[in-house]
Formats: C-alpha cells, structure tokens, sequence
C-alpha cells in the first residue's frame, strides 16, 4: 500500500471541477490519500478524507518543504506520493509501485502527463476511463523536463521552499535525485496520468508564459533552484541515472 498527499487550490469554478476530478481518480487506486490545506476542508469532509490546516505557506500557497515534511509524518505508509492536485490517474499506479518497492530500496518515481481537454466532472459510478482515453487520444503527451508525481519511500531529502504549481522546482528534484545517488524510475509507459488544459492566475484567462513571466513565486522558485536551468530526463539518463519501467520490467 501507499499514500498520496497534495494541496488544493480554492474549489472554484472548472477549478473546482478538475481537482474534485483528480482527488477521487486517487482514491480509486486503493491509496491513502491526504490533502492540505483549508481549501481542502469541504471535498475531504465530503469524500471521507483526512485534511490537515498547519502547512507553512508563502504568500498564502503552501510551501512544499512543508508539505512533504508533514506528508512524511502523517502518512500511513512508507511508500508516498505528491501529485499535482488537478492531474487524473488511470491506471497502473498500484502495480507501478509494488514492482518498484520490491525491487529498490530507494527510488524516486516520476511520470509523465497526458494534456487533454476535460472540464466536465466524470462520473465515477459508471465506466469514466473511457471518456479520458478518449480525450487522451486526442491529446499531447507532455514534455519530459516535468513530472506532476514524486513518489518515493521515505525518508526523503529535505526540501526547498518551492511553492506549486509552478515551474522549477520538479527540475530541481530531478538533479536532487541525481546529486543523492537515488534512482530515477520513469514509469509513463506503465502509468496514464491526464491533466486538463487550463489557463492561469486568479481568474484562469492568464496563458501560461505569461503566467511564468509574471509570478513572483516563479521568480521565487526559479532562484532556490539556481537560476532556471531546466533538468529535464536526458540530463538524468547521461548521468546514468534514468530507469524506466516497461512491461513490469526495470532498465536503465
């Protein structure tokens, strides 16, 4: 077994939508799963969930050494896992991480997404797979300099004050994981993880560069991780470092 841990955004809107999406898509892979965070109170009283408040927070967003520090306290079990709190699971998850646990000691596992388009809330009491594969069959896979899951068996490297939901900090984890000597497992081939195309800033009309240019806390992210130099899965891979999970089987 393992926990899944994240932070929510106000549940407004087609904000509302996507993450509500996501956290029972979470669920449903057997996972423990805990949220941060007041904006979380109503959907984890509603789904039956724990929330906890105390998170430290920067200009009002959680920190994320915060998080993975109390995520690590909190958790059930000894295999946990961040994701980004409007990205859906499939499929794959459970048996991605039972075969990684065996086999490694330590690891940090991370995959790729599928950007689709999905604002309806999907109905988890009939077949919902269906209409996400659909909309991933006419999506694009995202870029491999980013990851919306770090799961790993704790304890972990402490962290940095990154805040989410913005660019840097998953690069920095990358060279984190090089820099320890911890194993990098990509299990995209194994798992489908689909994020739904959104806009940004307070009223979501704001695209995404924009975005990136404007935010402090990109800036603020973009300076803990040294600079903004992108680390992306080639530069893991030259390093030996890369391992990907195929047909239940590890290589590197």
């Amino acid at each position: 077994m393992f926990s899944i841990f994240s932070t929510l955004k106000p549940m407004i809107g087609e904000t509302a939508v996507h993450q509500e999406n996501a956290v029972r898509s979470w669920m449903e892979t057997g996972a423990e799963v805990i949220l941060y965070g007041s904006e979380a109170n109503n959907i984890a009283r509603r789904l039956g969930l724990v929330c906890h408040e105390g998170v430290d927070r920067e200009s009002g967003v959680p920190r994320l050494n915060s998080l993975f520090a109390l995520a690590q306290k909190d958790a059930k079990h000894e295999l946990i896992g961040y994701m980004n709190a409007d990205v859906v699971i499939l499929s794959g998850l459970a048996e991605a991480v039972e075969t990684v646990a065996a086999r490694m000691p330590r690891f940090l596992m991370v995959c790729r997404r599928w950007d689709i388009d999905l604002d309806e809330a999907l109905d988890f009491s009939g077949d919902w797979t269906r209409l996400v594969r659909k909309r991933i069959a006419e999506g694009k896979l995202h870029s491999d300099c980013s990851s919306d899951l770090f799961l790993f068996r704790w304890p972990l490297w402490d962290l940095l004050p990154f805040t989410p939901g913005r660019p840097e900090w998953d690069n920095w984890m990358f060279w984190k994981a090089c820099d320890t000597g911890t194993p990098v497992v990509d299990v995209t081939s194994m798992v489908t993880m689909a994020h739904p195309n959104h806009g940004y800033g307070t009223d979501g009309t704001m695209d995404v560069r924009t975005f990136w240019r404007t935010s402090p806390l990109v800036e603020r992210n973009r300076a803990l991780s040294g600079g903004g130099t992108q680390y992306c899965f080639r530069h893991i891979r030259a390093r030996g470092n890369l391992w990907r999970l195929e047909n239940g089987r590890l290589t590197n």
